[in-house]
């Protein structure tokens, strides 16, 4: 198995792959092994020799990979007249050149200007070689090899001859002997390295130039191998006629795997040695280094060789007889599935679909089989085909006729061409004219679409693909343009050519290709609006492939937007789309949840509206995050992710300054506003609702939509914290005017008849939480209280028929009432019970007796000790739903606040409302279930939520509470022994009993029940 640490290592990852892996195809077409080789020789110059002080080497790099040859050779020529370029890299300047021509070799669609390319690479060779020694003298050769290898592809294509067959041998077994003389070469040198102890700092030449040796020294033992094998091929029986070949081959590959498997050309190495047992009829052999080959690390080095030996496989499992066409598909499925967008188009993966679409052809075939599976067997195989016919190369014969035979005729497009341009200006004219014709046939199709008629739609599609055939033009006209530039051409010009380059680029999606031009003139024009326009189209070319590439394999993506980024926020600092590419940062580690590595970037971002933007963003997903740390019971986390969007939210506000984007401000103003209602500072929180410049309130006048849900939250915050404020005041009655407003701006928002739910719920949070902060007041400051929202109720009252408002105000004049009883008071008295009874009649008098108008109703029957007209209500509610969990409380409640009022007067009725409320005996209000159903209920879901949680204890409590109410009424020991064992019994396993309140509660009761048993009141044991 290969290392992994050597696999992903930079200097190596790639050593080896491309160059090799087409030569496993053979010597059949001469395109696909140009194709290999020059990929090759690529990898040396930019991998190996490119570093951050060779800005000349990387332009010329990246010229060749996006195929601007001619702007190359010209930029070649005029190295000389270029300062500070490395003196080495023009002593090579022939090398360079030969590599330029092998990557047009490569480019070539026919053979004319093939033949051509490859002659021009042979002259600047040999050019080259004949200057004597130089430290790239082993890359020349390993170049003459290759060179060797594709005269011999050549003289294979199409229908060779006798002749042309011993004429590629010759050529292949001398370009054996070229790599052999290049590792004779090359080990003296790196066996005298190898005692060398190179500082990598200090001596970065010698480092390179030890890492060039290496990666020669294997690439050359792998080639002169291939090149072994594909001699063994030109005979007619390899196994038997090239038998020399192949077993020299076998054991020189074996020999790279063995010393190099750690390195990924040791590791491909099984692929072509699955091959050599290929042509050895060796099939058992071949199948296992296939499979070997599928054993290897999952890295990017390797994966070309995978799908190479997952279609060995195939094409070994479907030798035998009868052929296995199903262990072949089961073997390599995944791997369909598992296509990249950047592998689309390799040679590898066209060999791949090839060969698979067999095993799904035979399985087609297979008339022992369903209908619909053969079926399906027969769609897999026309969509693998499809695919790879789409894709030039050897394959593409082998995959029409297996269409065709499918049933399926293709033919080929002519792809649209350009005609040479006189020179730059007319390119750029030229150019520019298509564009033109371009927006007017965009324009057409725009209108056709909008007329959404049947008719269109095979004009739209003719259209649409002249525009995509246009742009092809257009490309190849700029490329050609700007080739011939000259000193004296205008550099306005020039620049508008690379934008319009970089546009073209972008709109037939090669992103890649964008990139390098669109950062090249952003680089190129500093400060230029043509500058940032380029570096903006590469900015948004890396945001696509982004969404290309795989998350695992995007590394180099997100360096070069980091670069990118930096660049453009640096050079075009007031620009706001310039500091898009850092925002595309932050926007990327969110999407993975890693908010520490998205706030470190936010906070190294430039002060302005930008950073306030992500502040806000961060804030508002701290906020979230801690909600969910709650609710899964991590209260310690929750409050420190809260202190965080407390942060994030106010440092972001402040950087507020403009108009932009109102309604993420207004959205994390509120968020903020409420976080601090929570904490309880209601003076900050109103300061924040009320800012001039991006307080929600201010924000929300001035849009023209408002969302509901957004307003509502937004008056609420503002609501809790007036009552927040008006708790605390010496003078209450001063917040009365601006509460009522509050409350009218809700009914406003929740105006219509769908909001209704929205605006009950609004009032239930805001009732709920006045109830509890004045629950916390002194008696003294109650009664003022009381006072003051008295009149606030009366006030809405007249003001309103809006149906959840009434029932509010009704809802919380009750809770008014409860708050002047007295701790364990069940039945209200004096000024309680006059508020209840006010709020009682009010509810009694709605239109709308809604479930919860009747729920609060039942609540002011049971406040005033009305006990039957509770029940009632609450028995009417639980016909229609029985499982309202708030009414069966209630409703057991009643029966239990019943039974205390009757063990005053009548002990024996009182024990029947006892066991009513325990749910024992309720004939005649079957809807009620009492607390010993309650408790069953809220045991099974108490993990769900603090409320029901709080309901279990409370529910066992009344269990335990009705028991001992029983026996006294009874006078029966038999029912308090029970409560007494039941109350241990939960304790021993509960022992926290639903915390310290209702803890002592059940203390209370135990010690009650031990004493009626006449034993030592001790209580809970501690």
């Amino acid at each position: 198995m290969t290392d992994f640490t050597r696999l992903h290592c930079p200097q190596h990852t790639g050593v080896g792959r491309k160059p090799l892996l087409g030569l496993l195809f053979g010597g059949v077409q001469p395109i696909a092994l140009i194709a290999v080789m020059i990929a090759s020789s690529g990898m040396v110059s930019s991998s190996l020799r490119s570093h951050a002080g060779e800005p000349a080497q990387r332009f010329m790099g990246q010229l060749r990979n996006t195929g601007y040859f001619n702007t190359a050779l010209t930029y070649l020529d005029r190295l000389g007249d270029y300062p500070g370029v490395d003196p080495d890299f023009v002593s090579a300047k022939e090398l360079e050149r030969a590599n330029i021509f092998f990557d047009m070799a490569v480019a070539a669609r026919s053979s004319a200007p093939r033949n051509e390319a490859l002659a021009n690479a042979e002259t600047a060779l040999s050019e080259f070689l004949g200057k004597g020694d130089h430290p790239r003298q082993s890359e020349a050769r390993l170049q003459l090899g290759k060179l060797q290898m594709l005269r011999a592809s050549q003289l294979l294509a199409g229908e060779p001859s006798a002749e042309d067959k011993v004429s590629a041998r010759e050529s292949y077994l001398n370009s054996a002997k070229t790599y052999d003389s290049v590792v004779a070469s090359l080990r003296p040198k790196l066996e005298a390295m190898r005692g060398a102890n190179i500082n990598t700092q200090q001596e970065p030449e010698k480092a390179r130039l030890r890492e060039q040796y290496r990666f020669e020294y294997m690439n050359s033992q792998y080639l002169a191998a291939d090149a072994l094998k594909l001699a063994a091929k030109t005979f007619d029986d390899p196994a038997k006629e090239g038998k020399a070949q192949l077993d020299d081959a076998l054991a020189r590959f074996e020999n790279v795997n063995k010393k190099y498997g750690m390195y990924p050309v040791g590791a491909n190495a099984h692929v072509p040695m699955g091959e050599v047992y290929e042509l050895m009829g060796d099939s058992g052999k071949a199948v296992d280094q296939y499979l070997k080959m599928l054993e290897e690390a999952e890295v990017d080095a390797l994966r070309e060789s995978k799908y190479l030996a997952s279609a060995g496989i195939s094409r070994m499992k479907l030798q035998e007889d009868p052929k296995k066409y199903q262990e072949a598909i089961d073997r390599v499925s995944g791997f369909i599935r598992g296509i990249r967008l950047n592998e689309r188009g390799l040679p590898a993966v066209q060999k791949f679909r090839v060969d698979v679409a067999k095993a799904y052809i035979a399985k087609s075939k297979d008339e022992s089989l369903k209908k619909g599976e053969i079926s399906r067997a027969k769609s897999q195989a026309r969509e693998l085909l499809r695919d790879a016919s789409s894709v030039p190369g050897p394959h593409i014969d082998d995959a029409k006729a297996m269409l065709a035979d499918l049933g399926i005729e293709t033919e080929a497009e002519a792809l649209p061409s350009a005609e040479p341009p006189e020179n730059f200006d007319d390119g750029l004219a030229k150019a520019e004219t298509i564009f033109t014709t371009i927006d007017g046939l965009q324009d057409a199709v725009k209108l056709m679409k909008e007329q959404d008629a049947e008719g269109n739609k095979q004009q739209i599609t003719d259209l649409e693909k002249k525009i995509g055939d246009s742009y092809v033009v257009a490309i190849e006209n700029l490329r050609m343009a700007l080739s011939m530039i000259r000193t004296d051409t205008d550099v306005q010009s020039i620049n508008k050519a690379r934008h319009l380059l970089s546009y073209g680029l972008f709109q037939v999606k090669r992103y890649r290709d964008a990139v390098v031009v669109g950062s090249f003139l952003s680089r190129a024009a500093p400060g230029t609006d043509v500058g940032l326009k380029g570096g903006l189209m590469a900015l948004q070319s890396i945001q696509n492939l982004l969404g290309e590439v795989p998350s695992d394999s995007n590394a180099g993506l997100l360096k070069q937007l980091e670069t990118l980024g930096n660049y453009l926020a640096k050079t075009w600092p007031d620009d706001p789309n310039a500091l898009r590419a850092q925002g595309l940062q932050v926007q990327l580690m969110l999407e993975k949840d890693d908010f520490p590595a998205a706030e470190a970037l936010v906070m190294n971002m430039d002060a302005g509206n930008e950073r306030g933007r992500f502040k806000r963003l961060l804030g508002m997903l701290y906020w979230n995050e801690s909600i969910g740390k709650r609710r899964d019971g991590d209260a310690e986390a929750a409050d420190k992710l809260i202190e965080k969007s407390k942060a994030m939210l106010t440092e972001g506000l402040a950087e507020y300054k403009s108009s932009l984007q109102p309604a993420q401000v207004v959205q994390a103003g509120s968020t903020l506003a409420r976080l601090l209602v929570m904490r309880k500072d209601y003076n900050k929180a109103l300061e924040v609702l009320d800012n001039e410049t991006y307080g929600p309130l201010t924000l929300l006048e001035g849009m023209d939509e408002q969302d509901p849900a957004a307003a509502g939250n937004i008056y609420m915050a503002v609501f809790k914290s007036l009552v927040g404020k008006m708790l605390a005041d010496p003078d209450p009655s001063q917040y009365l005017d601006r509460m009522e407003s509050t409350m009218e701006k809700l009914q406003e928002v929740y105006n219509a008849p769908e909001s209704q739910a929205r605006l009950a719920s609004t009032y239930r949070s805001i009732a709920q939480d006045f109830s509890e902060q004045l629950d916390a007041a002194s008696a003294a400051r109650k009664a003022t209280l009381v006072t003051v929202f008295r009149t606030l109720l009366d006030r809405v009252r007249k003001a309103t028929s809006n149906p959840a408002t009434l029932r509010w105000a009704g809802e919380t004049q009750l809770n008014l009432g409860v708050s002047l009883m007295g701790p364990g008071e069940m039945v209200a008295t004096g000024e309680a019970a006059k508020l209840i009874g006010q709020a009682s009649e009010a509810l009694k008098g709605m239109d709308d007796q809604s479930v919860a108008t009747r729920y609060q109703l039942g609540r002011a029957y049971r406040l005033t000790g009305k006990w039957k007209d509770a029940l009632d209500t609450y028995d009417e509610i639980l016909k229609e739903k029985p499982s309202t969990l708030e009414v069966q409380i209630e409703a057991a409640r009643t029966y239990y606040g019943w039974g205390m009022d009757l063990k005053k007067t009548n002990p024996k009725f009182a024990a029947g409302a006892f066991t009513a409320s325990l749910g024992q005996t309720n004939k005649k209000r079957e809807s009620v279930w009492g607390w010993q159903k309650i408790s069953q209920r809220t045991s099974q879901q108490m993990s769900q939520s603090e409320t029901l949680e709080k309901a279990f204890y409370d529910s066992r409590y009344h269990v335990f509470a009705c028991l001992y109410q029983m026996g006294v009424c009874r006078k029966s020991t038999k029912e308090i022994k029970q409560a007494k064992d039941l109350i241990l019994n939960l304790a021993s396993r509960r022992p926290e009993l639903g915390g310290p309140q209702q803890k002592a509660k059940y203390d209370a009761l135990l010690k009650a029940c031990q004493k009626e048993l006449k034993e030592q009141p001790v209580g809970l044991p501690k």
